[in-house]
């Protein structure tokens, strides 16, 4: 029997479809939970992974802990996933790690097909692995990211739900209390938000974009936090 999750819909308004897998994805897999019903041996492994990436930063010589000498090192290309918000470091063939041209905050394609140029090493790393201009370049990005699609963040402040009785979503965004919460909530309920504007006019919330990306930053750098809204670990 083949299993197929029936598409879901997230905080984000996105639908998501059953993923796709990928031989080359195995750094980015999960073990989601499908309880053992037709699967004696557990659950499948199932592969999440990006297919845009903005670039971070470019070590042409590896890591400076790698202990290989240096002509053995393979180029790495620390790059930030658009839609999962996977850190990611591309190892690039040494041959072609001589003419890379890196640029800050290139969006790039990695996922299959000839339109991936940058390689199909992957590797899923942690925000302490991050160099320190990675980590600079990081609000930057993510601002582009949250500038560039607003309806997909504009669906948090419109969808988000109840975590517990005395705690919703929207509490867990930098600066939003009980106060502005219910501000929010009123007015969603009146209409939706279209415009990052709005939110700001109709709910009192100063430069929502930034309020997103500080969220996004913090489970980013937060492995551990207990409520992910944006980032998947």
């Amino acid at each position: 029997m083949t299993y197929r999750k029936p598409p879901t819909r997230g905080v984000d308004g996105y639908t998501r479809p059953y993923p796709r897998l990928r031989d080359d994805a195995a750094e980015r897999g999960d073990r989601r939970d499908y309880g053992d019903r037709d699967y004696p041996d557990g659950p499948p492994i199932q592969k999440k992974y990006e297919d845009w990436a903005w670039e971070l930063e470019f070590l042409p010589h590896g890591y400076v802990d790698d202990p290989r000498p240096m002509h053995l090192r393979d180029p790495i290309l620390q790059v930030l996933g658009e839609h999962y918000f996977s850190i990611l470091e591309v190892i690039i063939d040494r041959e072609r790690g001589t003419s890379f041209k890196f640029e800050p905050g290139r969006r790039d394609f990695i996922g299959k097909g000839d339109q991936n140029v940058i390689g199909h090493r992957f590797k899923r790393i942690g925000y302490d692995r991050l160099t320190i201009n990675a980590k600079a370049e990081l609000p930057r990005i993510l601002g582009a990211i949250v500038s560039a699609d607003p309806t997909r963040f504009l669906a948090f402040f419109n969808n988000s739900q109840p975590i517990t009785t005395k705690m919703h979503q929207l509490e867990l965004l930098p600066g939003i209390g009980k106060k502005t919460m219910w501000q929010i909530i009123d007015a969603r309920k009146k209409k939706p938000f279209a415009t990052f504007a709005e939110v700001t006019e109709r709910a009192g919330i100063g430069k929502p974009e930034t309020v997103i990306v500080k969220r996004i930053l913090k489970e980013l750098e937060s492995p551990e936090e207990k409520h992910l809204i944006f980032v998947r670990h």
